[in-house]
């Protein structure tokens, strides 16, 4: 049952990174763009959460958590989109993958004295092998400053995602898992609207993403693979 759960978090994410690079290389090309999707992909994802749970009442622990958590990915979120936008997909994607296996890893064993599993050695290696096969060949993406700090940004930030996770799921309150990720998903969206709301008038006429647009549709889609992501990753990370 893990390992198909494994499965169907790695499909989803996958579907998602796919859609994130589709629209930051041709749509996204201000910050506000950037923001605003993030907003709709979280209300999607929001909505997905909202039609799969039953109870939404939540601790003040719970609550507290998911307004931390919500803050750091926010921030994953836009550094990764603006990592696959200034550079490779392949290469962007691969340093969110370590940061969110590495860092939680690594912060598993120190804190809560975790035996690591050969699994998750192999998948580190195999992970960083397929990084630097893809500098390799990929030599018409080079690795500009502007880049690194976003990919570099969006590897901690991931990683700290997955500690979060880990305290809530180690937690006594593990199993408000939905509740925390919808109220998660609720202090997001509001805190890129209040951000998209104070960017709208900059380079307006440069803006090339509206919520009106027919891809708000693929938009919302994306959101619910990222609602399924996160719904799997932290009944895992229990």
């Amino acid at each position: 049952m893990l390992y198909l759960l494994l499965c169907v978090s790695i499909i989803a994410e996958t579907l998602k990174n796919i859609c994130n690079n589709h629209f930051g290389k041709n749509i996204l090309h201000t910050t506000a763009d950037s923001i605003l999707f993030n907003a709709v992909s979280g209300f999607g994802a929001f909505l997905f959460l909202l039609l799969t749970t039953k109870d939404l009442h939540i601790s003040g622990y719970s609550f507290r958590m998911a307004v931390v958590f919500a803050l750091i990915t926010a921030a994953a979120n836009y550094l990764s989109l603006r990592a696959v936008a200034t550079g490779s997909m392949a290469i962007s994607s691969l340093f969110v993958y370590l940061g969110g296996m590495m860092i939680p890893v690594i912060f598993g064993v120190l804190y809560y004295h975790q035996p690591v599993s050969i699994y998750q050695i192999f998948g580190c290696i195999f992970m960083i092998a397929s990084f630097v096969l893809n500098i390799s060949f990929q030599e018409k993406y080079k690795l500009t400053p502007k880049w690194l700090f976003f990919a570099a940004g969006s590897f901690c930030m991931w990683g700290f995602t997955g500690i979060c996770q880990q305290l809530h799921q180690n937690s006594p309150y593990a199993h408000e898992l939905n509740g925390f990720l919808i109220y998660s998903f609720l202090i997001m969206n509001l805190f890129f609207l209040l951000i998209y709301f104070f960017l709208r008038k900059k380079d307006a006429a440069k803006h090339a993403y509206s919520v009106r647009s027919k891809s708000s549709v693929y938009v919302l889609t994306a959101g619910i693979f990222i609602g399924l992501v996160y719904q799997v990753n932290l009944y895992l990370s229990g």
